[in-house]
């Protein structure tokens, strides 16, 4: 299962320097890395002779995943609001792993404007509740001045800091009995960071060893470097696949692996 995470916060996103709002992915640009990782999946596929492979696969946008839900839900519930009620029953655990101090303010939710698409990134405009979000809308080019986003009434507009983001695998184990969730992240997850000086593929896995004990495997693939850089969407490397041999390769490396939980 692979999520276009177009509901990502992150001040990478930042209109400007020194900018407090930012914006979401568009719609086109999601829609065209979903379209990217199809035809990377299908080459994989044909690359390795396995006919089966796109049966086995599932690329979703996150915010199709939010809107979505499921039988198994006794609620029937839209699993953005499940997923905003997970992430506010445990945000002192989330705070604590992370080093935000204020749980009134949620500081890895952000609702955005459903005029204009613009939210807030200054935990002063965000206060956070078990019912929803209260925000102002930041561009002065918009009509709205303030937000108030219900996720618990299925309301959509809010996206999350990409640190918490790995608790969606929580609802995944309720979603599917038959078995837990591997989540695997990439090599920067196993970087030392922070307080404490730890990954945050080990702060994730503390948490959701709470939220769903025994559920959810956490790994941390391999660093993928080009002449001892680290890959990056900045550097330019967002339109480039490495062959399917060199994937080959690392997965056959088992010392690239590092192994976070058994």
């Amino acid at each position: 299962m692979f999520f276009v995470d177009n509901r990502e916060h992150h001040h990478k996103l930042a209109n400007s320097e020194g900018d407090d709002t930012f914006r979401l992915p568009n719609y086109r640009a999601a829609n065209t890395v979903k379209d990217l990782m199809t035809s990377f999946m299908r080459r994989v596929s044909s690359e390795l002779g396995d006919s089966d492979m796109m049966n086995r696969v599932c690329i979703q946008h996150m915010s199709d995943y939010m809107k979505d839900s499921s039988e198994s839900n006794l609620d029937n519930s839209q699993n953005g609001s499940l997923l905003y009620s997970m992430l506010w029953n445990n945000r002192q655990a989330i705070n604590a792993l992370f080093d935000f101090t204020d749980s009134g303010s949620m500081q890895y939710v952000r609702p955005f404007c459903g005029d204009c698409k613009t939210s807030v990134s200054s935990d002063d405009n965000v206060r956070a509740g078990p019912v929803g979000i209260l925000s102002t809308c930041l561009s002065q080019r918009c009509t709205t001045e303030r937000l108030f986003i219900r996720p618990q009434l299925g309301e959509m507009n809010w996206s999350m800091h990409y640190t918490v983001d790995p608790i969606r695998d929580g609802l995944l184990t309720r979603q599917h009995h038959e078995g837990k969730v591997l989540h695997v992240f990439g090599g920067d997850y196993g970087i030392p960071w922070g307080i404490g000086n730890r990954p945050k593929a080990s702060r994730m896995s503390e948490l959701m060893d709470n939220i769903a004990p025994d559920m959810v495997d956490h790994f941390v693939g391999p660093m993928l470097t080009r002449d001892g850089h680290k890959l990056a969407k900045s550097n330019g490397d967002s339109h480039e696949t490495p062959p399917v041999s060199v994937l080959q390769d690392l997965l056959s490396k088992n010392r690239s692996f590092i192994e976070i939980v058994a």
